[in-house]
């Protein structure tokens, strides 16, 4: 199923193959639930999950833990290759969380002959190894890829700064791509003026007085390639999981946009779920928990750790306490959101799931913002590890 030649491909192969599990156990346990979010038949429950945990396990020991060692062994030297940043010591965290993750592995599959406990036991390891293989990733595939951001003459750096700055006085300055590289510097892509011809390419925060121009070029793929390569967004909250079961009800939807704010990357999946619960067509009861949901739009704003971000959260944090105002406000800070772009920084790393956490990164400079219902489950879900409860 996956070739051990290219570890980017195949850690991607077998990400979509334990996704794929994931999605499918998780339907046949949203399947067996009643309107109050229990199980009408636990049996059968407790049989999806071991056909969920017998899946995962086949898929990563036959065709990721063989070759994890060797994977994690790329990462390390590609990660000590990279000049300093605040986000790599938790980087490293991650990749130790993985090798722990791994010999654990190993050390359930010697000592567990039950195929049944094996395959629970693996799962909780298993589910590390999906969560961070994104960085994985990353840094395997930095390699071989531009490092040092180009620039260009004062002369040529003022002019187009001027018309940056003329675009974004017009409205007309269309900013259609964001990222951060191995350093952490912001890089953006944009239009002006609808000029659809040429492309800019600036670092920094869009709306921070710093922002400069990188270049220009004649297309979007011209401009990617010119410029350093993104690394993995950060995430909103270290301890919430992509993975994690969601319990829902038919009266409390909101709980699954939530959740969705929570595990989001960039701005534009956060503006979509705003505009989707003010648009008038939304599930009832939405508004019984929108002040949880629109603290949680707040917080990602927050951790946006940029001028637009920190504007757009404080609004949504006057919202949380206006609910008699809310539908339409809310429905303008979407389509406000929806305009703009940003990833989270690098440096939020998720927690290790099963070694402490890492310290806080220092703050950059004195001008950067500083950061910021129990369910009945059947056995045999393992619970994360006490390093990193769920909420």
């Amino acid at each position: 199923m996956l070739s051990s030649a290219d570890p980017i491909e195949q850690l991607r192969g077998w990400h979509r193959c334990y996704t794929a599990v994931h999605r499918r156990g998780t339907r046949a346990l949203a399947d067996l639930r009643d309107r109050y979010g229990g199980f009408f038949d636990t049996a059968a429950a407790r049989q999806a999950v071991a056909e969920r945990n017998r899946d995962a396990a086949q898929d990563f020991t036959n065709h990721l833990l063989p070759h994890a060692e060797s994977i994690l062994t790329q990462a390390r030297t590609a990660l000590a290759a990279l000049p300093p940043a605040r986000h790599h010591s938790a980087w490293k965290l991650l990749l130790d969380d993985l090798d722990t993750a791994t010999t654990h592995s190993h050390r359930i599959l010697a000592a567990q002959p039950v195929p049944t406990a094996r395959h629970a036991a693996l799962w909780p390891y298993i589910t590390t190894w999906a969560e961070h293989t994104p960085v994985v990733r990353g840094l395997i595939g930095q390699h071989h890829r531009p490092a040092v951001l180009p620039s260009l003459s004062a002369q040529e750096q003022r002019y187009w700064s001027g018309l940056v700055q003329a675009a974004r006085g017009r409205g007309t300055f269309d900013a259609f791509e964001t990222w951060y590289d191995t350093t952490g510097q912001q890089i953006t892509l944009a239009h002006l003026d609808g000029e659809d011809a040429t492309v800019l390419a600036l670092a920094g925060d869009l709306g921070s007085p710093q922002l400069h121009v990188l270049g220009h070029y004649p297309d979007q793929d011209t401009a990617a390639r010119a410029v350093p390569p993104p690394v993995p967004p950060g995430v909103l909250r270290p301890d919430v999981s992509p993975y994690s079961e969601r319990v829902l009800s038919p009266e409390v939807p909101v709980q699954d946009l939530t959740q969705d704010v929570l595990e989001a990357r960039q701005t534009g999946d956060v503006a979509d779920l705003l505009l989707s619960v003010t648009n008038g067509t939304g599930p009832a009861g939405v508004m019984t928990r929108l002040g949880e949901f629109v603290s949680a739009c707040a917080e990602f704003g927050d951790a946006l750790d940029t001028r637009d971000g920190q504007r757009l959260a404080a609004r949504l944090h006057d919202l949380a306490v206006q609910v008699s105002q809310l539908t339409g406000e809310l429905r303008a800070v979407g389509e406000d959101m929806a305009a703009t772009v940003g990833v989270l920084p690098p440096y939020r790393t998720a927690n290790p799931r099963h070694l402490p956490p890492a310290p806080p990164p220092p703050a950059l400079s004195a001008q950067r913002p500083a950061e910021q219902g129990p369910t009945t489950v059947p056995t045999g879900i393992a619970p994360r590890s006490a390093a990193s409860p769920r909420r």
